[in-house]
C-alpha cells in the first residue's frame, strides 16, 4: 500500500472540489514520465476524480500504461481539427477544471473557450494571465527543486493539493512511489508478435548464475531527440566495449533515425555481440524491454525516466549547468543514478547546445564501475 503524504483540506470548497480534471502536458516523453506522481497524489487527495490527460500522440503508450490515467485526449490529433470541432471534443469530456502543467497558449485559448471553470496555470506565461481564472506565480528555471516537486508545487499552490507548513513539495524519496506505471501488457506478447524483430532479440531468461556483469541485462540508449546535451558517442562505444568483456548482455535502442547516424560507430561492438535494436521497437515494445532489463544506461531523455519508473537501475549522465542539471531533471526511482562533471559555471558548455567539455569528462570507466557497483552485486 502506497504512504500517505500529510494533505489537508484543499482550498476548493468540498462541494466545488474537481470531478473531472484535464491535465495538459504537450511535451516529451520524460516529461510525461515525471508529471505521472503529481496524478497519484491528485487521485489520493480526491479518490472520486477522474483525470483526463492531454498530451501528445507518441507519449500515448506511456499514458495508456498509467493507473492514474482514465482517459487521454491525442493533442496532435486536436490541433488538426477545425476550431469549431476542437471546442466540440474538448466540451464533451465535462472537465470542471484544466490544470496547465505544461503551458501552451493554443490549449490555454482552446480551455478558455470551452469555458471550463477553473483554469488553472502559472502566471510566468502572459496568455495564462489572459485564459486563466486561478493563476500562481511560479517559474521553474531557477529554482532548486525537481521537476517531479515543481509539478506538485504547482498543483499545491493552485488549491488542488495541500502542502506542508513550509510549502513545500514531497520529498523525491517519496514521489517515486506514486507513478502508478505498469507495462507487463507490453511484455512478451507485444515483442514476440513484431514481425520486424528477429527471434534473436528476445530477452533470455535469468539463469540464477551470475557473477559481476555476466548475463546482465543492460539498454545503451545514446539518442535524445535532441532534448538534452549528449554523451559522446565514442564513449558510449567505449562502454559497450567494456559491458561485453565482462560477459554483460547489451542491447542498442533508439530511433531508425538515431541509428542511422551512429551505426557506424557502433560496428564493431555489434559485431562483438551488442544487439542493435534502433528502429526495431515501437513505444509500447521498448516499455516492455525495459522492464525485462536490468538497467539502462543514457543522458537525459524519456526511456531514462521510464527505467527509473519501472524501479530499474538508470543511469543518466547529465551536465552541471542550470536548468538542466541531475537536480532539476534526473531519474526518479529507488535505483536511479546521475553522473555529472565539470562546473557549473563553465563558459564553453553554456556556448553550445549539444555536446560540451562536461558531458565528456563523465568517462566510460566511471559509468561501468557505477553500474558494476550496483548491477553486479
Amino acid at each position: 500500500m502506497l504512504p500517505k503524504l500529510m494533505l489537508s483540506k484543499p482550498m476548493f470548497s468540498r462541494h466545488c472540489s474537481p470531478q473531472h480534471l484535464l491535465i495538459s502536458r504537450v511535451d516529451a516523453i520524460g516529461d510525461v514520465v515525471l508529471t505521472l506522481p503529481l496524478l497519484g497524489l491528485l487521485k489520493q487527495a480526491h479518490p472520486q476524480m477522474r483525470v483526463t490527460f492531454l498530451g501528445r500522440g507518441y507519449t500515448r503508450a506511456v499514458l495508456e500504461a498509467c493507473v492514474h490515467v482514465d482517459a487521454i485526449v491525442d493533442f496532435d490529433e486536436l490541433e488538426q481539427l477545425p476550431e469549431a470541432e476542437q471546442i466540440r471534443t474538448v466540451a464533451a469530456l465535462n472537465c470542471d477544471a484544466v490544470l496547465h502543467v505544461f503551458p501552451h497558449r493554443a490549449v490555454a485559448k482552446l480551455c478558455d473557450r470551452v469555458g471550463i471553470a477553473r483554469r488553472l496555470g502559472t502566471a510566468h506565461r502572459w496568455y495564462h494571465v489572459r485564459y486563466c481564472n486561478r493563476l500562481t506565480m511560479m517559474g521553474r528555471s531557477r529554482t532548486a527543486w525537481h521537476e517531479a516537486q515543481l509539478n506538485v508545487q504547482l498543483a499545491q499552490r493552485l488549491g488542488l493539493l495541500v502542502s506542508d507548513e513550509h510549502n513545500e513539495p514531497p520529498a523525491l524519496q517519496e514521489l517515486a512511489q506514486y507513478y502508478g506505471l505498469s507495462v507487463s501488457a507490453y511484455w512478451p506478447e507485444g515483442l514476440s508478435h513484431a514481425n520486424t524483430l528477429p527471434t534473436s532479440l528476445s530477452i533470455p531468461a535469468d539463469s540464477g548464475d551470475r557473477y559481476s556483469m555476466r548475463d546482465r541485462r543492460v539498454i545503451v540508449h545514446p539518442g535524445s531527440r535532441g532534448s538534452a546535451r549528449n554523451w559522446p558517442i565514442t564513449h558510449f562505444v567505449e562502454l559497450v566495449e567494456r559491458l561485453l568483456a565482462e560477459g554483460a548482455q547489451v542491447y542498442v535502442t533508439g530511433t531508425e533515425a538515431e541509428g542511422v547516424g551512429f551505426r557506424r560507430d557502433f560496428a564493431p561492438v555489434f559485431e562483438r555481440g551488442a544487439l542493435d535494436m534502433t528502429g526495431c521497437l515501437s513505444l509500447e515494445q521498448l516499455l516492455g524491454f525495459i522492464q525485462a532489463a536490468d538497467a539502462l544506461v543514457a543522458a537525459s531523455t524519456g526511456p531514462l525516466h521510464v527505467a527509473a519508473a519501472l524501479g530499474k537501475v538508470a543511469l543518466g549522465i547529465y551536465p552541471p549547468l542550470r536548468p538542466m542539471h541531475a537536480g532539476r531533471w534526473g531519474p526518479l526511482g529507488p535505483q536511479a543514478m546521475a553522473l555529472t562533471a565539470g562546473d557549473a559555471l563553465c563558459t564553453a558548455c553554456r556556448q553550445t547546445d549539444k555536446m560540451c567539455a562536461c558531458m565528456a569528462a563523465v568517462s566510460p570507466d566511471r559509468v561501468a564501475e557505477t553500474l558494476r557497483s550496483v548491477v553486479g552485486k
